[in-house]
């Protein structure tokens, strides 16, 4: 019988199934034969799940060969906030990519108005 893996939901603390790991260099588009690592060289925006409650962790995530300077990632967090950055150092070793003194956040209108409003609701509470 074939084990099946498993991911905790950070919201409800429930697990669920998921899908066997493989390698990025494994998946490969049929019509161009690029393999999965090299298309996302390419677009230099890469999803991330978000894992264990943590940034550091779910920036440490991203491969070591597509680490780089001006790399963006998007993750949503356990509150439900989608929050892009992108890196902003040439260190590329483990601790100092999961440190967010050099990650650059990207804020757009939306995420500007949001804070906006939590700290004026703030004042007036």
């Amino acid at each position: 019988m074939a084990e099946q893996l498993i991911q905790k939901d950070c919201t409800t603390g429930a697990y669920k199934d998921m899908y066997p790991i493989t390698t990025l260099s494994a998946i490969k588009d049929l019509s161009t034969g690029k393999t999965l690592d090299r298309i996302l060289e390419e677009f230099n925006h890469i999803y991330l799940p978000f894992k264990d409650n943590s940034k550091t962790l779910t920036r440490q995530q991203v491969p070591a060969r597509l680490r780089r300077q001006g790399l963006w990632i998007t993750y949503v967090s356990c509150q439900g906030n989608t929050i892009t950055e992108w890196y902003n150092s040439t260190d590329f070793s483990n601790k100092a990519w999961g440190d967010s003194k050099n990650w650059v956040p990207y804020l757009n209108k939306e995420v500007v108005k949001s804070v906006l409003s939590e700290i004026l609701a703030w004042y007036k509470a």
